[in-house]
């Protein structure tokens, strides 16, 4: 908080809960160690909070399917998956193979 007062940032917290406590906080980007994704991105859905997280998503498939039932729980739409431009074919449907897009 010291570092915050002193340079004029306006909000500071104690920690990772502290901050998913905040009402104010639509968002999160979770760029922690991978081991750490599942644990705070499944925190993170449950506040409500939207959530951008590092690669990989998470370590391994049953730990994405756990995320994909946090979302279907807690949130009332479906996340995507938007491939970025250089994986889509013309006519928009992504490339097989590329990490095109999708739903989770």
């Amino acid at each position: 908080r010291a570092y915050a007062e002193k340079y004029g940032i306006p909000r500071a917290y104690e920690g990772y809960d502290s901050m998913l406590d905040d009402p104010e906080v639509e968002a999160v980007y979770l760029g922690l160690p991978s081991e750490f994704h599942l644990k705070w991105t499944l925190k993170a859905i449950e506040k409500g909070k939207h959530v951008l997280v590092e690669k990989p998503l998470t370590l391994n498939h049953e730990e994405a399917v756990m995320v994909r039932n946090a979302v279907n729980r807690y949130n009332d739409r479906k996340p995507t998956l938007t491939p970025q431009p250089n994986d889509q074919k013309e006519g928009g449907t992504p490339n097989k193979g590329t990490g095109g897009g999708g739903t989770l």
